[in-house]
């Protein structure tokens, strides 16, 4: 499928009932993930220009709040799941580096664990519910076997989120209902 067909479909709510998968997910669905259901409460459109565009969902299984990101890329469908941490949980001297507009450091200790910067990436950003769009820039950490992520994003001169996770496999998300 190429990557204009994916959108497409999106936009269609058309798909194949018998082989529904993670790209097809939105708002008001239910899906099996890690032996608990989750339903996807908000979704979330990031377009990072030239016609690349990616999704994120946020979900919830009772009181735990998470975000899925699902990404179509050259090499598939790439799916990870963080949660939002309060910015403070970096050490002083990283929240330095990352005040002075576009120099985010090259590697970062967060949990006892180090993770090196992958990229930075400016875009913007709407809930699907709205038309409007804000602007960002966000640069992503892995850690050094490409399991574990930490994004940092940035709004404004002094308004900054963390968010903290996972990759996880497309085949991990299953029992997919979608809304009625």
């Amino acid at each position: 499928m190429s990557l204009i067909d994916f959108f497409k479909k999106r936009e269609n709510n058309d798909y194949d009932p018998l082989n529904i998968s993670a790209k097809d997910l939105k708002k008001g669905y239910l899906f099996d993930y890690d032996e608990k259901t989750w339903e996807i409460e908000e979704e979330f459109e990031y377009d990072w220009g030239d016609e690349n565009f990616t999704y994120e969902f946020k979900i919830h299984c009772g009181d735990e709040y998470k975000f899925l990101h699902i990404e179509n890329d050259d090499e598939g469908v790439v799916c990870s799941l963080t949660e939002k941490l309060p910015i403070h949980q970096l050490d002083e001297k990283t929240r330095k580096k990352l005040s002075k507009k576009g120099q985010p450091p090259k590697k970062i200790k967060f949990r006892d664990t180090v993770f090196y910067k992958t990229g930075t990436h400016y875009g913007y950003y709407r809930n699907i519910d709205s038309e409007s769009f804000e602007e960002f820039v966000n640069w992503d950490y892995e850690d050094e076997n490409q399991e574990k992520i930490l994004q940092v994003e940035q709004w404004s001169d002094e308004n900054f989120e963390l968010s903290f996770g996972k990759y996880v496999e497309e085949s991990e998300i299953t029992n997919i209902l979608p809304r009625s």
